[in-house]
């Protein structure tokens, strides 16, 4: 198996010996490796960031919108605030789709996107 040689070590060991030191049972690293699970992991979380970050900014122009009271140059800083995260948006998901072609054209699973559909019998 690839994790129990990439992450396995040999030592000298006692009476002229040698002691194998491998990865627990318990550690999962999935069946790409430790390295792309692990780059899975930081993918999606940088996604899913990106994405309550631009939320956020979102909300917070149409609350600068809203507390506005007709004033133009506050409507247009909060009209740009809305305008930033929807681009910001837009970009977070275009990043996803072009990561995940060149994932598939490299041939590593970045995003661990499923897509299998599971139906309950």
């Amino acid at each position: 198996m690839l994790k129990d040689t990439l992450l396995a070590l040999t030592i000298p060991g006692p009476n002229s010996g040698t002691t194998n030191i491998t990865l627990p049972n318990a550690v999962s690293c999935g069946s790409n490796g430790c390295f792309n699970t692990i780059m899975q992991g930081i993918v999606q979380w940088l996604f899913v960031f990106a994405i309550i970050l631009c939320l956020a900014y979102l909300i917070w122009g149409g609350i600068d919108w809203t507390m506005s009271y007709g004033d133009k140059t506050k409507i247009q800083k909060a009209r740009l605030k809305l305008v930033y995260a929807i681009i910001g948006l837009f970009i977070v998901f275009l990043s996803f789709f072009i990561i995940n072609l060149s994932g598939k054209l490299l041939g590593l699973p970045l995003t661990n996107v499923s897509t299998q559909i599971n139906t309950a019998p």
